[in-house]
């Protein structure tokens, strides 16, 4: 059985830089590529018995005349769209969830739909340059409404208002005006640092960035995973994530408990307002879609503690739990032995 992650992304035939910088679906295709080729079950997509891509919507991918199959990423909690649905229905490609959340939301739908967790290349991954004087907090996720955001800026304002020995770095690639404008004038309004940086940068670049960062802050309202995650405690940088699926399994050192479940369509203006990216688009659903929300309070808390406890919580060997753990030959090796049944 030979299988192959088809990265779908046009930028890898026109960019020359996408191989430095390429987006999250395609890390995890070309990370479970690397980790097949570890275990001998890699092959070019023409060679290959499986093909596979990693995708939210597109349940119709055809590569010739290869069996196919799908990692699934979607971000709810309750709720399917009707849309993707029934395309599952029209086209049934042999499923996989890139968390348990999506498996088990799937299998709500009576699915057969098994997990495949990403791995991390705790090999690239690793210190590299000195933490920054200032104590430095980094968001580092593309600036959606479900990315929690709006969540970050509130409680690192609550927290440091008028300190001069913190900072925010806000690293993502939208291109929101609103956005920019925003996070400027709360800046300026609250006496915080927030240095804010929406360009596409290389893999190196951003390894130093988690290098010089003492914490990671991921608390989404809804993930489908979080590649930052391992990829900051590598770095010696700790991460903060909700305690929900699939945040929770990913043993961070610090995690939240979300206040509530809350309407997504309640909180999309107040969200979109701000300049925030509606990655939800315009399906429907066959119940109110879901997300999490959390007491900025309580983040504030978190915050301020992460700051004054830092030598304790980075004295932790971090990336070696991630090196035990999450590799991405531990996630080819679970995708082999679940497509065995389908050969």
């Amino acid at each position: 059985m030979k299988i192959c992650l088809f990265d779908k992304d046009p930028r890898k035939d026109t960019d020359p830089a996408y191989f430095t910088n390429m987006g999250s679906f395609a890390i995890v295709a070309h990370g479970l590529n690397k980790g097949l080729k570890e275990i001998g079950f890699y092959a070019s997509p023409d060679e290959a018995d499986f093909v596979g891509i990693v995708d939210g919507l597109d349940m119709g991918f055809k590569y010739k005349d290869k069996k196919i199959f799908l990692v699934n990423v979607w971000d709810m909690i309750n709720v399917l769209p009707n849309e993707l649905y029934h395309s599952y229905q029209y086209h049934k490609p042999i499923l996989f969830g890139l968390s348990n959340q999506i498996s088990h939301l799937w299998n709500k739908y009576g699915v057969e739909c098994h997990t495949v967790m990403p791995g991390c290349n705790s090999e690239f991954y690793r210190q590299t340059k000195d933490k920054n004087s200032k104590f430095t907090f980094l968001f580092n996720s593309f600036s959606n409404v479900r990315s929690g955001l709006d969540l970050a800026l509130e409680a690192y304002i609550k927290a440091f208002h008028g300190k001069s020995d913190v900072q925010l770095i806000i690293k993502n690639t939208s291109d929101s005006k609103t956005l920019q404008q925003n996070i400027e004038r709360l800046a300026e309004k609250y006496q915080v640092n927030i240095i804010y940086n929406n360009t596409r940068t290389s893999f190196e670049t951003m390894r130093d960035l988690y290098s010089e960062s003492h914490a990671l802050l991921m608390v989404m309202r809804m993930s489908s995973w979080g590649l930052a995650v391992h990829e900051s405690m590598c770095c010696n940088c700790v991460p903060i994530v909700g305690n929900f699926c699939p945040s929770n399994e990913m043993q961070a050192p610090l995690m939240i408990n979300p206040k509530s479940e809350i309407s997504i369509k309640d909180k999309l203006p107040s969200l979109i307002s701000l300049g925030l990216t509606n990655c939800y688009g315009s399906f429907s659903f066959a119940e109110d879609p879901r997300y999490y929300d959390f007491d900025t309070d309580e983040y504030a808390k978190y915050l301020i503690y992460i700051k004054e406890n830092w030598q304790s919580l980075s004295s932790v060997n971090h990336k070696k739990t991630i090196e035990d753990n999450w590799t991405w030959r531990k996630s080819a090796e679970t995708l082999v032995n679940h497509l065995k049944k389908y050969e």
